[in-house]
């Protein structure tokens, strides 16, 4: 398949397209499939529910656009509020719906905020724009006993006692040239769950022998202190070779943890 991003400018660049914008009601939100799933699911099996992207994927990649979203956070603020109010309030209705269903175990939201040296925006435009509506996620999450768990590319170091302060349960996402899995173990384990960090690009392209040694790193690095679930640092592509993948999956069958 083919991959796009909104770069430049996305849908709404304006009050009038913003007004003329389709907004989804809850009662035109089709929650069949997580019904249908939580129905068929093998006993002992749970639900990771992701409605869609994050508050920040929805604005930067296909609502406004990276480069207008970058105008737009100094020249017309009020717009900006407008529309992730507007995204904010869909996302929350939608889980409060999902949030009941049976077999759901947590809300897994993707929302990427970094790339592999640092952040897209700067922290405050997280902490003005974006935090206030993962933590009111992570609250309703929690509040039904349930856990929240974050998606989130890039190296965020720059917004690490943000991130602490949400309350999240867990953190998925991890490159090396970034901020590597096990550094991220090692200064964030006592605060939060990690899961996974074999680097996609490492997954690909390292013969069996290293791939081995690399996730055997991993493994005895970030099971020191429990709270480690171990997998891919990111989505498993159509690029990853299957028979690489499932040599992933049997290293960490044949591991032994050490005492």
């Amino acid at each position: 398949g083919e991959r796009e991003w909104s770069v430049h400018s996305g849908i709404i660049k304006d009050e009038e397209s913003f007004n003329n914008y389709p907004w989804p009601t809850i009662d035109q939100i089709d929650f069949w499939d997580y019904q249908y799933v939580n129905d068929h699911l093998p006993v002992g099996m749970g639900i990771f529910a992701c409605v869609y992207g994050g508050i920040f994927e929805m604005l930067c990649e296909y609502l406004v656009g990276f480069e207008q979203l970058s105008y737009m956070s100094f020249d017309n603020e009020e717009l900006l509020g407008k529309i992730v109010d507007k995204v904010g309030s869909v996302l929350i209705e939608a889980y409060k719906r999902i949030i009941t269903i049976d077999r759901v175990v947590c809300i897994f939201q993707g929302d990427d905020l970094g790339y592999t040296s640092g952040l897209m925006f700067s922290p405050s435009f997280y902490e003005k724009y974006v935090f206030p509506w993962h933590k009111q996620l992570v609250d309703l999450t929690h509040q039904h006993n349930k856990l929240y768990l974050l998606h989130s590319c890039g190296n965020l170091r720059d917004i690490k006692q943000h991130l602490i302060a949400l309350g999240i349960d867990a953190k998925h996402s991890f490159e090396d040239k970034g901020w590597s899995v096990i550094d991220f173990y090692n200064e964030m384990h006592q605060y939060m769950g990690v899961i996974g960090g074999v680097d996609v690009d490492r997954l690909c392209r390292l013969p069996d022998t290293e791939l081995e040694q690399y996730c055997l790193e991993i493994l005895n690095n970030c099971t020191k202190h429990g709270r480690y679930v171990f997998g891919s640092g990111n989505s498993i592509a159509n690029y990853v070779p299957l028979e690489k993948f499932l040599f992933m999956l049997k290293i960490a069958r044949d591991y032994q943890i050490k005492e």
